[in-house]
């Protein structure tokens, strides 16, 4: 016997419950997005309990406000609900128990953590309603809570909650340190979060999700996920899943014409999103195979994958471990990450049998594309050629965009450009009538400005004597757009015709910024026919309104006053806004009458075909909803079968910044090999070379022209250059400074010279 043995105590394993749930909720909630998908999965989970119980009469899904307040001090969150509502045991219970398993079998809330992880950002107050009894709970960012029960919900806590029935109100009051979303960022990226699709697809029955700004008197906008326009089933089909017989699951693929934008997860707007068919679950988008992730044509695939045997599989994985049970072999992990970031558990035997149909299926659709499009195009790089291009073009990309700017509208100016530049003028470039009066706008972040030197001047460089400024000199004031931004206003007016005029923009002797402006005497326009759209062809953002106009001309056509009304040959494409009765009205210093329409885009990658009739005249312009309006295309490279002459590249005539390189020039023809033998030349460090050389020469010309639009005064002395050998001199010196920039860029990226 060992005498060393004093004293034998039993008791039970502790934890640190607080510090575990603040680490724990940080994983759960780490932003608003994630505050958002939270609570409107919950109120998602409550309409369909009430479904669920009684179908007559009632739909999946319901009404959900969501209402944002941005702000340094106070900012909320508020969403609210009129489905079931809590009795005060029921708010108590649900949101003072961390990790106990409240919801049903198949809702999204398995985990019984959302909600409460919530406090990671703030405070969090839950107010409801149920059998005309109100309960209210706060539970704070240090998980203190208080709670008020079984209160008469009379008229004055009606009218506050607005809620005339049985629902819930959820405000998160968030902490000032937080980084707060703008309201356009919410409204552009929620409908693609896929923890949230099956509550706001279009085809959720009954589901009706609104989001509010309260920093603004606008009305409140819908919440919804339209399919990509333009798409087509390339796959439809149900499977059994391997070692699961009694597992269903069901693949849609779709195809989009146009390629969708890349945004990382959870925004991801391709790929295919695995949800529950019959519950409310959605657990990840996915592309299945990592192989596919630098595949360019995975871009135009979207779909879902269906199958309720995910819930089935954690239900009976929690009955074991709370019944402390064996686990089933086909069972043994959590298939679902606990805090939905990573979607299926990739290591869970069901998760690897359910991926295996698909991701056979997805790869045979693209390499049979990729084999199509290799047919069509007369295409010729392999997958690694594909690669060094894509990556080339990125990198030129910003090459050119820095000269050109090429990515601003003439409505407003590169958002993403201002942050990395910290310069941002609005609008990018002037066009004016004579005698007429605009506002120009800086904005600026505060590292741009000098020391202690707020002011702003501007100055006419080319066109002094064909436009006035008002007033040159401003101070620069805070702005409301975010921290550290200051911004001034300057007013100029049109004097005498000019085109291609410079204004400036210094804060003491530091150019901040230039502009372009054209000044015009009148309005001319060149009639193609008499009655016509201002363009043929017309793109507008994905829920933004666009103003466009349609023309007649004047006296040929019309001399007075007209009315009309416009066809639209897809309304849920593309809405006209208010009335459908237009007014043509003469235009000042113009030959024509001209009327506005106001247009919304609803979805993405669709078009509509807008037609209008007067006196026996049709006009008619195509209108397409885009990701990005007026947006330059990303420079892209082809290397194309195609015979170019003496050029080596040419750029296409038919595709907007895509630079053709022919396989058939002799430089070219003598490094890639034999069309048989799948051009091995591709493979050598001398065509990487040659291939960088020719784009660099390509990229410098490019930069030389933008930059002389861009800023003609830099190369005004070319103009009136009488020294031929000089001016030929000048040029090439600014093209091989161009030229050596771009090699250095391009040789960088294809790395060490070795084979």
């Amino acid at each position: 016997m060992n005498t060393d043995i004093k004293e034998i105590r039993k008791g039970k394993v502790k934890t640190d419950s607080n510090r575990y749930i603040k680490s724990s909720r940080r994983e759960g909630v780490k932003n608003i997005f994630d505050a958002i998908v939270e609570i409107l999965t919950n109120c998602g989970d409550s309409y369909h309990r009430i479904w669920r119980k009684n179908q007559t009469g009632t739909t999946p899904y319901g009404r959900i406000l969501i209402e944002f307040f941005r702000s340094e001090k106070k900012p909320f969150l508020k969403i609210t609900d009129n489905a079931e509502g809590m009795d005060g045991i029921t708010l108590e219970k649900n949101f003072i128990n961390y990790r106990k398993r409240l919801s049903q079998k198949g809702d999204r809330s398995f985990m019984g953590k959302g909600a409460k992880d919530c406090t990671s950002l703030g405070s969090i107050e839950v107010e409801s309603i149920f059998e005309d009894k109100y309960n209210r709970i706060i539970v704070n960012h240090d998980l203190n809570y208080s709670i008020e029960r079984t209160k008469s919900a009379n008229s004055q806590i009606r009218k506050s909650t607005r809620l005339k029935k049985n629902g819930t109100v959820f405000t998160l009051h968030i902490n000032e340190h937080e980084k707060l979303p703008q309201f356009g960022s919410l409204q552009k990226n929620l409908p693609w979060h896929f923890g949230i699709n099956k509550y706001i697809h279009e085809n959720s029955n009954g589901s009706k999700v609104l989001l509010k700004n309260l920093n603004t008197d606008d009305n409140a906008v819908d919440l919804v996920y339209k399919e990509p326009g333009d798409s087509e089933i390339v796959l439809d089909e149900k499977f059994t899943i391997e070692s699961y017989p009694e597992a269903r699951a069901h693949l849609v693929i779709k195809k989009t014409k146009v390629p969708l934008e890349h945004a990382e997860t959870p925004f991801m707007k391709h790929g295919i999103i695995i949800q529950s068919d019959t519950g409310t679950g959605s657990y990840e988008r996915t592309i299945f195979d990592e192989t596919l992730r630098d595949e360019p044509l995975i871009y135009h695939y979207f779909g879902y994958l269906k199958t309720d045997y995910v819930s089935t599989l954690m239900e009976d994985f929690d009955s074991r471990i709370v019944n402390d049970q064996k686990l089933d072999d086909k069972n043994s992990l959590l298939i679902l990450d606990e805090n939905r970031a990573n979607g299926l558990n990739k290591n869970h035997p069901f998760t690897k049998k359910l991926f295996k149909f698909p991701t056979t299926k997805f790869k045979q659709i693209i390499a049979e594309e990729k084999s199509k499009l290799r047919k069509e195009q007369n295409q010729i790089e392999n997958n690694e050629t594909e690669k060094l291009l894509k990556k080339l073009a990125k990198a030129f990309d910003d090459f050119i965009k820095d000269e050109s700017d090429l990515d601003e509208s003439d409505q407003g100016g590169n958002k993403n450009k201002f942050h990395e530049k910290g310069v941002l003028v609005v609008p990018p470039f002037l066009n004016m009538l004579k005698d007429d009066e605009k506002t120009i706008g800086i904005y600026i972040k505060e590292f741009k400005l000098k020391k202690d030197l707020y002011d702003c001047e501007i100055k006419v460089s080319t066109g002094k004597d064909s436009i006035e400024i008002l007033e040159s000199k401003k101070t620069f004031d805070k702005s409301d757009k975010g921290e550290n931004i200051y911004f001034c206003k300057f007013n100029v007016k049109a004097i005498s015709q000019f085109h291609n005029g410079l204004l400036q923009f210094f804060n003491g002797n530091n150019l901040l910024s230039s502009i372009n402006f054209t000044i015009k005497e009148d309005l001319t326009r060149n009639f193609v026919n008499d009655f016509e759209f201002e363009r043929k062809k017309y793109k507008v953002k994905l829920n933004k309104r666009k103003i466009i106009r349609i023309l007649a001309k004047s006296p040929d056509f019309v001399d007075k006053e007209i009315d009309f009304t416009v066809s639209n040959s897809s309304n849920d494409s593309v809405a006209i806004i208010g009335s459908n009765k237009f007014t043509l009205k003469k235009v000042d210093k113009s030959n024509y009458y001209a009327a506005s329409i106001n247009l919304e885009g609803r979805r993405l990658n669709s078009t509509a075909t807008l037609k209008v009739e007067v006196l026996g005249l049709s006009a008619t312009c195509l209108v397409e909803v885009v990701e990005k309006e007026d947006e330059a295309e990303g420079l892209r490279y082809k290397i194309k079968d195609i015979f170019t002459g003496k050029f080596r590249a040419v750029w296409s005539i038919t595709e907007n910044y895509v630079l053709e390189i022919s396989a058939k020039h002799e430089q070219l023809k003598k490094i890639l090999g034999k069309q048989e033998e799948f051009y091995p030349g591709q493979k050598t460090i001398l065509f990487k070379v040659l291939l960088v050389e020719i784009l660099s020469d390509a990229m410098a010309w490019k930069k030389l022209q933008l930059s002389a639009r861009k800023e003609p005064h830099l190369y005004k002395n070319w103009q009136n250059q009488n020294d031929i050998e000089f001016l030929s001199d000048d040029v090439k010196g600014r093209y091989n400074s161009f030229r050596n920039d771009a090699l250095f860029i391009g040789l960088g990226i294809i790395g060490p010279l070795e084979n």
